[in-house]
């Protein structure tokens, strides 16, 4: 996941023809939950748990000569991200958008996605 270069969208790119540039601004300032699915047929950029791009370059992803990094360019290290990453996760399964709507829904806006009730000094949890 980077910037591209000066512009304001999310690109989404795994080497090779695998890239997907998103559309919509995402350097205002805020937290956004950014995500990057890659399926057999296509890959997809979530920003904000909503889809902002995707491209029809699936199949498979070859291994490069660099080492995966996280908030820096492996090849040209002077290329990072100047910022704060919470959190990153990379998973072997191309999550659905229902998985990436609910992770950003977690994470953004808990009142909206659940709720809690104490009932007789237990916790209950409901979706």
């Amino acid at each position: 996941m980077r910037r591209w270069s000066s512009q304001n969208y999310l690109n989404f790119w795994l080497g090779g023809a695998h890239e997907t540039k998103g559309d919509d601004n995402a350097n205002d300032g805020q937290w956004h939950y950014v995500a990057g699915v890659h399926a057999s047929s296509l890959t997809r950029l979530y920003v904000d748990g909503v889809q902002d791009g995707s491209d029809g370059n699936g199949g498979d992803i070859t291994a490069g000569d660099y080492i995966v990094k996280i908030g820096v360019c492996p090849q040209n290290t002077y290329r990072y991200f100047d910022g704060i990453i919470d959190e990153v996760r990379i998973s072997n399964v191309a999550r659905s958008s229902n998985w990436v709507w609910a992770c950003h829904m977690n994470q953004a806006s808990n009142s909206s996605f659940l709720t809690y009730e104490v009932l007789r000094g237990s916790l209950f949890l409901f979706r």
